[in-house]
């Protein structure tokens, strides 16, 4: 072999080496576990098979004339090799075993919590009210109870954490709290965690310099109360946090 191309096919290689260190230095994680579809690009720029993702997700998909429909969608007004998810189109390429979708886009649109850590250099995708491995959080299944035990007091964006669909509570509390009136508050929240169509979130102040104890400055527990559509309805602190009176605003917020 010449030497100009023994230098070519040395060059097609090494791009080849630094393509394939580069997609796998990249980890993508869809429900806790490493994702084995196709993908392509990073970041907010990451497309990832369709098939694959919405089987992972149980998401109902289809194809009608062309148009890739996710979820509760229509192909009306959309062209040949679309993919809508429920109703809103998202960015789409095609892809050696069917088309590819824009992960960030994707997640939005099917209301799935996307969490990016540069810092790890991954990509977590979950559910609502399930955990991810990475980023020092976890959600308990069932009971959507949100804990931030590396990073206490980081998680200031409340209403971020509002769930679609549910009623959603949001408890902000201090490791320190030690008394009986504060535990039974505890169990308090634990227990509406149970009840259907509510979604609870737990999330530790941190020290008094954290983000969370700063936008919130009371000492007190806080607990805030969304309605199905996000929207911020009610809060309750200390110990006006009671069963019957959460119970009551929960009941009301479920039939609204």
């Amino acid at each position: 072999m010449s030497y100009p191309k023994l230098l070519t096919v040395s060059l097609a290689l090494f791009f080849l080496l630094c393509t394939t260190l580069f997609s796998s230095a990249q980890e993508l994680y869809f429900r806790n576990k490493p994702f084995k579809g196709p993908t392509s690009g990073s970041w907010d720029q990451m497309m990832v098979g369709l098939k694959e993702t919405a089987q992972i997700f149980e998401l109902s998909t289809t194809e009608e004339n062309g148009v890739y429909l996710v979820g509760d969608s229509q192909s009306s007004g959309a062209t040949a090799g679309q993919v809508v998810v429920n109703g809103k189109a998202v960015s789409a390429v095609a892809g050696e075993s069917g088309p590819m979708v824009n992960l960030k886009e994707f997640a939005a649109a099917a209301e799935l919590t996307y969490k990016p850590n540069r810092e790890l250099g991954g990509i977590d995708v979950i559910k609502p009210g399930v955990g991810s491995a990475k980023g020092g959080t976890y959600f308990s299944e069932g009971v959507s109870n949100y804990v931030s035990k590396e990073n206490p007091g980081a998680e200031d964006n409340v209403d971020g954490l509002a769930v679609a669909g549910k009623v959603t509570l949001v408890y902000l509390y201090h490791n320190s709290y030690s008394d009986k009136g504060y535990r039974d508050i505890f169990s308090i929240v634990d227990n509406l965690a149970k009840l259907d169509g509510v979604a609870v979130f737990k999330v530790p102040r941190g020290g008094s310099d954290s983000a969370v104890s700063k936008k919130f400055p009371a000492t007190v527990p806080l607990l805030f109360i969304y309605d199905r559509s996000r929207r911020y309805r009610s809060k309750a602190s200390g110990h006006g946090i009671t069963a019957a009176g959460v119970t009551q605003i929960v009941d009301q917020l479920k039939k609204g």
